[in-house]
């Protein structure tokens, strides 16, 4: 939901300030992939933004030392065979979009499937009990908030 909070609240300071809005998000995945909540997405579309799925970014055009724009190619796949994170484009589907900011917004979770099945595991546990139960890890582990807190905690 990272990407859609902030095109939202830019949209609201757009609107705020000069009374319309012209926000565009564009996305690596699909929309059935996109990782924001089905309701994020729907309340961004219905607050005025525009979501253009299956694009990668390519440059930020700069002329005479101003942005003018980025250039996106079409990501045909995000993940590779092994299910990685590896965008592929088809550098021959360009669009280009008129623009004087350019922001860019990623979400991101923790993988710790490199500790192997029994570790994992264990974290786990730890994770879900302490998202429910105000307790200390064990001595000598440490989860950054990122991995242990709910969404709704800020940290």
């Amino acid at each position: 939901n990272v990407a859609m909070d902030a095109a939202r609240t830019l949209t609201r300071l757009q609107k705020q300030t000069f009374g319309a809005v012209d926000v565009i998000v564009t996305t690596l995945e699909t929309r059935e992939q996109m990782l924001a909540d089905l309701d994020e997405i729907i309340e961004a579309e219905e607050e005025g933004i525009v979501i253009n799925n299956g694009r990668g970014p390519r440059e930020c055009t700069v002329v005479q030392d101003k942005l003018t724009g980025l250039e996106t190619v079409c990501c045909i796949a995000v993940f590779d065979e092994d299910g990685r994170f590896h965008p592929q484009y088809d550098d021959t589907d360009v669009c280009f979009y008129d623009a004087d900011m350019v922001v860019e917004a990623i979400g991101q979770s923790t993988d710790y499937s490199f500790l192997g099945e029994e570790l994992t595991e264990r974290l786990e546990w730890y994770i879900t009990r302490m998202k429910t139960t105000p307790i200390k890890a064990k001595q000598k582990l440490y989860l950054p908030n990122s991995v242990t807190a709910p969404p709704e905690w800020p940290y």
